[in-house]
């Protein structure tokens, strides 16, 4: 990642108008363009303009800048400076290694909302229960009836 910083270094002219616009456009090793500003307003000579770029490729990458103003000549000041690796050099032979110790395999902690507890314990309940108060009830009516169908009435 590269922060590149920009800017006036020093006032334009004694004239009113003093606005300065830029456009830099970023050009990578395979020759693909990346538009960073377009006719954007520049800070005066107190602030910098900043902006982050980041890369997945290497190579050579051209920085073009485009300055627009009323007068012949403006100064500009500008840093590229190496922020921090987005991103480690991976091994593509060794993406995902298998621990050969099992100390060194990571403690895995599993979480499960409270509400998918209770709602599986009813689910569960329900699925079991509903078919036992089935047999429980047509056992009971199958006994009822039989012993009126047995008795005998003198």
């Amino acid at each position: 990642m590269y922060k590149i910083y920009f800017g006036r270094v020093s006032a334009i002219s004694l004239l009113n108008i003093s606005e300065t616009r830029v456009d830099i456009n970023i050009t990578n090793s395979l020759g693909v363009e990346f538009e960073i500003y377009s006719n954007e307003l520049m800070y005066n000579i107190e602030q910098l303009n900043v902006f982050c770029f980041g890369t997945a490729n290497d190579g050579l990458y051209t920085l073009k800048i485009r300055i627009y103003c009323q007068v012949n000549y403006v100064n500009i000041g500008f840093a590229v400076v190496n922020s921090y690796k987005i991103v480690e050099v991976i091994d593509p032979n060794h993406t995902n290694p298998v621990p050969t110790n099992t100390s060194e395999t990571p403690n895995i902690t599993y979480y499960i909302p409270k509400e998918y507890i209770i709602g599986a314990i009813i689910f569960v309940g329900i699925l079991c229960g509903v078919p036992i108060v089935i047999v429980v009830y047509h056992n009971k009516k199958n006994r009822v009836g039989h012993y009126f169908k047995t008795k005998k009435y003198e």
